[in-house]
C-alpha cells in the first residue's frame, strides 16, 4: 500500500474529526456551558450581597455605638479644654509664622 495515501488519510480523518468536534463544542456546549456560567454568577452575586447586607446589619449598632461613644469622648474634651491649648499653641505658631514671612517680604529678607 502506498504510504502517502495513509499520511493523507489519517490527516484527512483528523482534520474532519476536528471540525465536527468544534461544531458540536460551538453549537450544542459552549451555549450549555454559557447558561450554567450564568446562572451561577447569578447565584453567586446573591449570595455575596445576602451575605454582606447581613455583616452590614450585624455591625451596624457597633458601629454607631462607637460614632456616638467617640464624639459624647470628644466633647467632654473639649469642654475640659484638653485639646484647647495645643490648638491655641498651633494656631499662635502659624500666626507667628505668617507674620514673619511677611516682615521677611516686606524688608527683602527671605528664609
Amino acid at each position: 500500500m502506498n504510504w502517502t495515501a495513509i499520511v493523507v488519510t489519517g490527516l484527512v480523518s483528523a482534520i474532519i474529526t476536528l471540525i465536527v468536534m468544534w461544531l458540536v463544542y460551538e453549537l450544542a456546549l459552549k451555549p450549555r456551558l454559557q447558561r450554567q456560567a450564568d446562572r451561577m454568577a447569578d447565584e453567586l452575586e446573591a449570595r455575596v450581597r445576602a451575605g454582606v447586607l447581613s455583616a452590614g446589619e450585624e455591625l451596624l449598632p457597633k458601629f454607631r455605638e462607637q460614632v456616638a461613644a467617640g464624639f459624647k469622648d470628644a466633647l467632654a474634651a473639649a469642654a475640659r479644654g484638653e485639646h484647647v491649648e495645643e490648638s491655641v499653641r498651633a494656631m499662635a505658631r502659624s500666626g507667628a509664622e505668617l507674620l514673619e514671612d511677611g516682615l521677611g517680604a516686606l524688608f527683602g529678607k527671605r528664609r
